[in-house]
Formats: structure tokens, sequence, C-alpha cells
């Protein structure tokens, strides 16, 4: 389950990266950035790859001085709607990942950069996902 919206939005990004991420964000907006890896990706050890990938592809042209204005969230394509979520010391691994990418490419500005895990999120693990030191928060919502 999950698969296809992950495999529609790998398609989307390998022929065109948006042209909102390069536009200058108006300061008082907020724009969510969610990505994340389906479960062949996950299974395959390529999370960090594809994640590399959507961080490019997303983020390009961005300034950094916009990412006070960005929300991004990582959300495994394969927790979606499935029941199934990252445990969370792989999700505080994989948001490390993002930071480090951030940091590497937007220097002393990736600080302002929130980062929010979105797979699965309910009251029975929100604690312990919380817990992780790189979380910065949660993204919840239900499939309707």
């Amino acid at each position: 389950m999950g698969t296809r919206r992950g495999a529609d939005f790998s398609e989307k990004l390998a022929s065109s990266p948006t042209r909102r991420s390069r536009q200058r964000l108006p300061r008082v907006w907020r724009r969510y950035c969610v990505w994340g890896e389906i479960l062949a990706e996950h299974e395959g050890g390529k999370t960090e790859e594809i994640l590399d990938r959507q961080f490019r592809c997303g983020f390009a042209g961005l300034a950094a001085k916009d990412l006070s204005c960005i929300l991004l969230a990582y959300e495994p394509v394969w927790a979606i709607g499935t029941g199934h979520t990252a445990e969370p010391e792989i999700a505080g691994e994989v948001h490390g990942f993002l930071r480090r990418r951030a940091a590497k490419a937007l220097a002393d500005q990736a600080s302002a950069l929130r980062i929010l895990y979105g797979g699965s999120v309910r009251p029975d693990n929100i604690k312990r996902s919380m817990a992780q030191e790189e979380i910065d928060g949660a993204l919840v919502g239900a499939r309707v």
C-alpha cells in the first residue's frame, strides 16, 4: 500500500523540479515539503539516496534565508495508510541525515529548517518519536 503515490512523485521529480521552489517565498507564508521513500527503496537501503535527490530537486534555487518559511516532513511512503511506522530511532537517523544535508547545502541557515515526522503518527507512538533529538515535531493527518 502507498507505493503508487511514491512512484508518481519519483516520476514527476525526475522529469521536472517544481517552479514554486525557485520562486522567492514571502516571509509570512509557510510551505510544506513532504519527502519519503517507497517500501522497495527502504528495504533496498536507498533511503538516503532518495532523500538526497528529493532535497536537491525540492530546494533547487531556494535562498537559504527562505528556510524559515519551510517545514520539511519526512513521511516514508511505505507507512502511509498502512499502520506501519518507522521505528523512532530510524526516523531520528533519517532526520539527522536531512539536517546534515541541509547544513552542507545551506550552511548557517540550516538551523532555521524545521523537520517533522509524518509516518503514521498516532497517540501510541508519538512520545517515542518526539524523544528523538533530530525530530522537531509531527505532521499528523489521516487519509480520507
